[in-house]
């Protein structure tokens, strides 16, 4: 088992963050951290959770985990109960004690947005910067073997591109709904944003009668839902490039190994490309 990567943990922590048990004694602390990166143009906020006790000599493993659109580095604390959580999986002996690290990444989904004008390069933050402060600052990991992403929503999406397009870093994924969408499709790649909107409109899921049900592609919203994460106004080809089926295809293409995966489905896996349908597991 690598990591923190069986699909029982996965599922116990999704259930556990929605369920507080508040009887679980205390056996962590919450650090707070301020850390000035080169890729970002505010130190970016952090919250880490580290388990009581002795590290192992090793280190402990690191799980880096996302929050969701328009969240920040106390979602997983305040509305996940993460710390309660953990330490009562921790203490009853359902999961090896970890540290988890909880970003600020503001709303640029996880992709690097200065080739755009933009003031951050959240990916290269994460995936570099801020894994060597934290590799520096706590007693942790530094292999592949002892390294996971997760996120939620956004989060989850973010989870996926970082872990997909740095497999090298992590050994496992977590992708709870994540918030993913179809590449637009060649043919639609001219069209301006308000046009894609039409498409979306009028093709996915929609009833034709009190017995049928039709469905189309699923494609990202054009409008400001991802604050000029890929351009202003939305590039399509942009989003296709940042995508993670893009990503998948490229890695699968080149036979890449890949991190053990887990995603509860978002609407979109329901019409996903079939490779990512056999690389990520089905809705638990």
């Amino acid at each position: 088992m690598n990591l923190i990567g069986a699909k029982h943990f996965w599922a116990t922590l999704a259930v556990g963050l929605c369920m507080l048990s508040a009887s679980a004694a205390q056996a962590s602390t919450i650090v707070t951290k301020s850390y000035n990166l080169g890729s970002m143009a505010q130190p970016m906020a952090v919250n880490v959770y580290r388990p009581d006790g002795t590290p192992p000599e090793e280190g402990w493993p690191a799980l880096y985990l996302l929050h969701g659109l328009g969240g920040n580095q106390n979602d997983w604390i305040g509305a996940g109960n993460l710390q309660s959580t953990l330490d009562a999986l921790i203490a009853e002996g359902t999961v090896k004690p970890m540290l988890v690290v909880m970003p600020a990444a503001g709303n640029n989904w996880y992709v690097n947005t200065r080739p755009l004008g933009g003031k951050d390069d959240v990916e290269a933050a994460i995936t570099l910067e801020l894994r060597r402060k934290i590799e520096v600052d706590f007693p942790v990991r530094a292999d592949k073997a002892g390294r996971a992403i997760a996120g939620l929503s956004m989060g989850g999406a973010g989870a996926l591109r970082l872990g997909i397009g740095h497999a090298d870093l992590y050994s496992s994924i977590a992708a709870l709904s994540p918030a993913i969408w179809e590449n637009v499709p060649f043919e639609d790649l001219d069209k301006p944003p308000e046009d894609i909107d039409l498409i979306i409109d009028s093709t996915y899921f929609h009833w034709a009668d009190q017995d049928t049900l039709t469905t189309g592609v699923d494609l990202p919203p054009a409008g400001p839902h991802f604050s000029g994460a890929f351009g202003e106004p939305f590039d399509p080809r942009r989003f296709n490039a940042e995508n993670v089926f893009t990503l998948l295809a490229n890695a699968l293409r080149k036979q890449q190994t890949l991190p053990q995966a887990l995603a509860r489905r978002h609407r979109a896996l329901s019409n996903a490309d079939g490779r990512c349908r056999s690389y990520c597991l089905p809705h638990l």
